[in-house]
């Protein structure tokens, strides 16, 4: 067996024991997390009372966590329904069976890519792709902080895989659990697909949408405007002055945000100048993947994917761990062979391994014993702290370019890729 490959299986076992010590083992002593939202909220709705009510969720937490923590729940009605069957559990159960699940997602991202690639256990490229994904900063993040974000991407990633080889109804249903839980990961899949006109799949996340979201009304209290009003009271809360989804100056932990906004206002000084910025790159970068989409009659492969879901992490609220998502673009880099694009995927790997590393924490537990003049200053503010929503940006050109490169091929097929995303009809 190769060296190479012997140190992707040691990086790989070293990786699995970091989910197991840090994500499984403390979740016996866990008495808040990001769980604990989900958790308390499913509880409150199986018991028919409001699951965004504040008070009640902070009650509820304490009796049932023992935590004093403040719990504010801001997950969709979708999200308490499918973690119900974990509420019925004590806390300190639920909790280590929601990290064995979040560490079994990151082996079922991996198992997933190295299926859509095509490759065994004999290649480098299968051990390249497992190691690279169980040391992943964004999911290493997810698991530690308990955080639906992993489950959900590995419920998309297995969703790609099963529509790659023509399993629409179950690919649509792996994809609508995933948007069940966390929507704004999901929600893109679904819409490449649905410009790809994969019509059952589409109707079979629409269904059991539909189902989810009746049965979640079912066991809300009347009446239901209430509901959304504590939902809306919440929502403001997290994104008011100086609060965690904060991407100004008043907040500290603004630098484990990676939307556009975060290196945007200090620049422009204001919130709406920044939004505004944050919106037109979208919309320009959209604009562009569409004029390729569509010149492509639809037949689009994973860059399209790829790129896709790097621009829909521009302009809207997202942490770190939502970077997982990028694991598509690993499979891009790993599946490309075209002349032409060589170079553009070999800088999109660079980039992702600029995010492969905790940066981002290693800043956060830092920035607190810098002296003042360092985080007043502007380099660190614009260029330093924030590096991830820069290596985000400058993927999103990479990709961008890439998919226009790829457009003016001779081979009109975007599933050059071999991973066939696109060429199973509907």
């Amino acid at each position: 067996m190769k060296l190479k490959r012997l140190l992707l299986i040691g990086v790989t076992i070293l990786m699995l024991a970091d989910f197991v010590g840090r994500g499984v083992f403390e979740a016996w002593s866990a008495e808040k997390n990001d769980f604990s939202d989900p958790y308390c909220g499913a509880w409150l709705w199986r018991h028919a009372q409001n699951p965004y009510d504040v008070a009640l969720a902070t009650t509820t937490d304490i009796s049932l966590a023992g935590s004093h923590v403040k719990i504010v729940p801001v997950y969709p009605l979708t999200t308490y329904v499918l973690t119900a069957p974990l509420s019925l559990v004590p806390w300190h159960v639920a909790n280590v069976v929601w990290a064995i699940l979040g560490t079994a997602g990151v082996a079922v991202i991996g198992l997933s890519l190295v299926r859509l690639l095509g490759c065994t256990a004999e290649t480098d490229v299968f051990w390249l792709v497992v190691g690279f994904v169980f040391a992943f900063a964004p999911f290493h993040t997810a698991v530690h902080v308990a955080n639906v974000a992993v489950i959900c991407l590995a419920l998309c990633v297995w969703a790609v895989y099963l529509a790659s080889t023509g399993k629409e109804i179950a690919a649509g249903v792996a994809l609508a659990v995933s948007i069940g839980l966390k929507p704004q990961l999901g929600f893109w899949i679904l819409l490449f697909y649905l410009l790809q006109r994969r019509w059952r799949l589409f109707v079979t996340v629409a269904l059991i949408g539909i189902v989810l979201l009746g049965i979640a009304l079912v066991r809300v209290p009347m009446p239901v405007a209430s509901i959304f009003r504590s939902y809306a009271e919440n929502l403001h809360y997290w994104f008011g002055p100086g609060e965690q989804n904060d991407f100004t100056a008043a907040n500290p932990l603004r630098f484990q945000l990676i939307n556009a906004q975060v290196v945007l206002y200090p620049l422009v000084r204001t919130v709406l100048r920044a939004n505004v910025l944050s919106w037109a790159l979208w919309l320009s970068g959209s604009a562009v993947w569409f004029w390729v989409f569509l010149r492509a009659d639809g037949e689009s492969g994973t860059l399209a994917l790829t790129s896709l879901l790097a621009l829909s992490l521009i302009p809207f609220y997202h942490r770190s761990y939502d970077l997982g998502v990028l694991v598509f673009a690993l499979c891009w880099c790993l599946s490309e062979d075209r002349e032409c694009l060589k170079r553009p995927a070999r800088v999109t790997f660079l980039l992702l391994l600029v995010l492969l590393l905790p940066g981002q924490s290693v800043i956060l537990r830092t920035q607190l014993s810098l002296p003042g003049w360092v985080n007043s200053s502007w380099w660190w503010n614009v260029m330093v702290a924030p590096y991830a929503v820069w290596t985000l940006l400058a993927l999103n050109l990479v990709l961008l370019h890439a998919l226009l490169r790829a457009g003016r091929s001779p081979r009109k097929k975007a599933d050059h890729d071999g991973l066939a995303v696109g060429n199973v009809p509907g």
